[in-house]
Order: structure tokens, then sequence, then C-alpha cells
């Protein structure tokens, strides 16, 4: 899958590229308002066009393939929140990306209790000043707000008790929460185990609510 993505943003770069050396000598060769170029400038604008075509198709394609892989073998997880946009907590049609905890299957999971306490202690982090070299490391997971799906941050054992435990960030699509927004701790996902790869989230249930049982 990495390197599907990878194709794919090489040939946008390469159309980019192409754009940005092709287009100065399109421009000045056109004489008027409706001629084209001639020669070797037209063809690099075509060029330039499909690289940019064939990449967003790849990326697009790619995408897609890994958004079904993960639902069909993907792990079910309960994804506790760290942080996540204020408005998932109100009524409305607006989605957006949340930073949550989860922890797969084996010798070193993680219980949702621990996930929830673990939850609570890195979203006390946020904006606090801090002086402690290993404190200021993990705080940088709370105070940096970028969206960045497909990246794992693996927690340092000294703050889950040595369970392994991954902060990622996963969208919350609105449809798909009980009541139409965020009001449990934690949202379903799945993902694949690894350093990385997209977490997508999955319906909740109309009827869920309160404490969490053992994942499935």
């Amino acid at each position: 899958m990495a390197e599907q993505v990878n194709v794919g943003q090489v040939v946008i770069v390469g159309g980019i590229t192409a754009v940005v050396l092709g287009v100065p000598k399109i421009i000045s060769e056109i004489e008027g308002p409706f001629r084209l170029p001639d020669g070797p400038f037209l063809v690099i604008g075509v060029v330039a066009a499909v690289l940019l075509v064939v990449g967003l198709v790849a990326l697009v394609v790619t995408r897609a393939i890994e958004r079904r892989r993960v639902l069909e073998r993907g792990e079910v997880l309960h994804g506790w929140i760290v942080q996540a946009n204020t408005r998932l907590f109100e009524e409305g049609s607006f989605s957006a990306p949340a930073q949550v905890l989860i922890s797969f299957a084996g010798k070193r999971a993680a219980s949702d209790e621990r996930l929830a306490e673990t939850a609570r202690r890195l979203a006390s982090l946020k904006g606090k000043v801090l002086y402690d070299a290993p404190e200021l490391k993990v705080a940088e997971l709370v105070n940096d707000e970028t969206y960045r799906p497909g990246v794992r941050a693996l927690l340092p054992p000294w703050l889950t008790n040595g369970a392994e435990v991954m902060s990622v960030h996963v969208w919350i699509d609105r449809s798909l929460l009980p009541g139409g927004r965020l009001t449990l701790p934690f949202v379903r996902c799945k993902a694949l185990p690894g350093p990385k790869g997209r977490v997508l989230m999955i319906p909740n249930g109309p009827t869920q609510s309160g404490p969490p049982g053992p994942v499935a």
C-alpha cells in the first residue's frame, strides 16, 4: 500500500514540476488571445495535465483500496478520545477529526480502563508549562492539532503503565454517532496492526452507553 501511495505522489509531483517549468514557456509562446503554442511547449503542457490527472486518480484508488482492506480485515478497537473539535459535542452536520488512543490485542494490550486513564493524563498536558523532557515530548502530541491520518505515535511506557498504546487521528463521521454527536468518551474503530496506517471509525451503535465492555 505504501508503494502505491508513493507512486501517486511521485506522479503528482512530476506533473506539478512540468507545469512550473512549462507554463512560463507556454505563456511566452502565445502571441494572440486564442493561439496555442507550438512544438515542445504544448507537449509539456499536455504531459503535465496527464500526470496530474493520473496521480490524483492513483491516490483516490489507493485510498479506496486501503479503506476497504481496513474495514474487511481490521481489528475492532475502542478509540478513547484525547481531544476533538468542540462542534462534535453539539448537534449539527459538521464532521471533524479527533485524537484518540488505541491498543491492539496482545500481551501488552491496554484495558479500556487503562486507555481511559491514559487519555485523561495526555489531555491534561495540553497547554501546560512543563520542564520535564519526557513530558514535553509527549505534550507535543496534544499541543500540535494538525490532522495526520495514518500516523501513529507509540506512547512511552511510563505514561501507559507498560501497555502498548498508540495516539492516532481518526475522522469522526457524525452520521455514525448515536444521536449525531459525541456523547461517549470513545468511538469504535477499525485498524490493522502496525506502526502506521489509517484508523477508520465505525458505527458506535444506537443503544451503546456507559462504560464499554471488552472489545470484540
